[in-house]
This record gives C-alpha cells, sequence and structure tokens, in this order.
C-alpha cells in the first residue's frame, strides 16, 4: 500500500487523535500540528502534502481530526483506492449551486469531493499545484477540486458507512470566525474559478448580500466581505 495519511490538527483532542492515529496506521500517517504556528487548514495541509510528496507516496488521503471511522469502512476505501485511476475519491460529495457558486451539501450531482476525507493521487497535486493556503480554511477542498477537472482528473464518489465527520466543530458554525471565511473565501472562490457570468451576478448582487448580512446580524460575513476587498486573506 503506498498511501499516506496527513491529519491536519489544531489544538487536538490527544485521545481522539490517538485513537484515530492507531485506526488509520502510525507508519504511513503524517500529522501536521498548527497549534504553535497556525498556518490554517490549508497551509497545515500543504505542509503534510510536501512531506508525503517527499517521501514519494502515490495517494495522499486529508482526514479531519474530528472525523470517526471503523476499520472496515477504512478498508473499504482503501480497497476503493488501491483499484483507481489518478483521481480524487472521497465518501462525501456536494455540488456548486449554478447562479452564485455557493456551496451544497450533500447532494446527488457531483462538482467536488468534501475535503474531511478524501484521497488525492500525488499526480494531480504535481499537475496543479497545492491548496490554495490564503483561504486559511473554507473552499480549499472545491477549488482543488474545480482545478482537478479542469486539467483531466476524474473525481469519484462512494458513499460509505463507518465514516463521520462532525462539521465545523472547530469554528462553530454560525459563529463569527465561521462567518467571516465563509463570506471572504466565497468571493475569493467565484473570483479565482467562476465562470464570468457568475462574477458579474455575485458583484452586481453584493448590496443585496450585504443587507442580508446586516439584517441577521452576521458582522463576522461583513467583516469578511470587507476584507476581500481590501485583499486581507489568511488568519483573521
Amino acid at each position: 500500500m503506498n498511501i499516506a495519511f496527513v491529519v491536519v490538527t489544531y489544538k487536538p483532542n490527544k485521545k481522539a487523535l490517538g485513537s484515530l492515529v492507531d485506526t488509520l496506521g502510525k507508519k504511513d500517517v503524517i500529522v501536521v500540528d498548527n497549534t504553535g504556528n497556525n498556518r490554517g487548514y490549508a497551509g497545515g495541509a500543504n505542509v503534510g502534502v510536501r512531506k508525503a510528496l517527499e517521501q514519494g507516496y502515490e495517494w495522499i488521503v486529508m482526514v479531519n481530526d474530528d472525523v470517526t471511522l471503523s476499520k472496515y469502512a477504512l478498508s473499504q476505501f482503501l480497497d476503493i483506492v488501491n483499484k483507481s485511476e489518478p483521481a480524487i475519491i472521497g465518501p462525501v460529495a456536494g455540488r456548486i449551486d449554478a447562479k452564485r457558486w455557493t456551496t451544497i451539501v450533500p447532494a446527488t450531482q457531483m462538482d467536488w469531493i468534501d475535503g474531511a476525507f478524501t484521497a488525492i493521487h500525488a499526480k494531480i497535486f504535481q499537475t496543479i499545484g497545492e491548496f490554495y493556503a490564503p483561504y486559511f480554511i473554507y473552499y480549499e477542498d472545491i477549488d482543488l477540486c474545480i482545478r482537478a477537472k479542469r486539467a483531466g482528473f476524474p473525481l469519484r464518489w462512494f458513499p460509505i458507512d463507518g465514516i463521520r465527520h462532525e462539521g465545523s466543530v472547530v469554528l462553530g458554525r454560525g459563529s463569527f470566525r465561521h462567518q467571516y471565511y465563509a463570506a471572504r473565501n466565497h468571493l475569493k472562490f467565484v473570483e479565482r474559478l467562476a465562470p464570468l457570468r457568475v462574477k458579474i451576478y455575485e458583484y452586481m448582487r453584493l448590496p443585496k448580500t450585504v443587507y442580508e448580512h446586516v439584517i441577521r446580524r452576521e458582522w463576522g460575513a461583513l467583516l469578511g466581505i470587507f476584507h476581500y476587498f481590501i485583499r486581507r486573506f489568511g488568519r483573521l
């Protein structure tokens, strides 16, 4: 098996992390601890990816530290990966709204694979580069999937029982920081990769978007939009 697991952590629950590493198999796990120097998920992931590529791994499986999985589910997943051509493979897929390029998950239409637990072939990183680090957190996995598809690599979705991810645990769903990164990075994602018609629509819609955030008192989102326009990316 030529597969490395990259786990990015930030102030982790050590017991849960130890259990996860034991399940994955210690010798092939690269843990990137962001506690001392918080590079964000994207920056931390890139550190792990570089290490895996240096060591000659063919497949790199990104695993969030809040993922729980059974050894049987892992075995099923790795069997699929070992039989696959270069691709991005995962058990959770999402789609992109055609009008605004916001993200929708779960979905039956596959536009991207959730990066919480996903296998990425080394050729993809070697062809299109790393995760886009200025996002810090959120949209880096979707960005990579869009770029990979445009470079001719397939996405493969295999729902597997026994793999579970507690989404938004680190920032807290709806928290100030969650709003901030989601709003700022959505605009950056649209700028980087969306069709021209989506860019035009999203920029023309901005007054309505701001109004909606004000009505909902989503101050984090408003700061994120402001920072997008003054080109402040990375960590809040």
